[in-house]
């Protein structure tokens, strides 16, 4: 085959992987040009169909009552970590290197 790498279980080919990407591509674009140009969300677009019936507010569980005997039992665990939470992505960040750092000193020196 021509510009392939023969892996011994088949043949790669870059050339043909991204003819068919482009090919896909155009066959994605053609088939969203074939839509409603003036088409606008609904209004209840992102709730969950109930089958046409309205469901009150009391009938939602919040993931805190389902939780809660999980959250309970570990609340020694939940309480520093939660301090902890800032939502800062530049923290967890800093705390996943700091972690793997760890494990790759405690890995190396056993």
């Amino acid at each position: 085959m021509f510009f392939g790498i023969d892996t011994g279980s088949g043949v790669w080919n870059a050339v043909m992987l991204l003819l068919f990407l482009a090919i896909a591509i155009l066959i994605a674009f053609l088939l969203r040009s074939m839509g409603i140009r003036g088409h606008r969300k609904r209004v209840h677009a992102g709730e969950p169909f109930y089958f046409g019936n309205e469901v009150p507010e009391s009938a939602y569980i919040k993931a805190s009552n389902v939780y809660w005997g999980f959250i309970k039992a570990m609340e020694k665990y939940y309480k520093p970590v939660m301090a902890e939470h800032t939502g800062n992505v530049n923290d967890y960040m800093a705390w996943l290197v700091l972690t793997m750092a760890g494990i790759l000193l405690v890995i190396f020196f056993m």
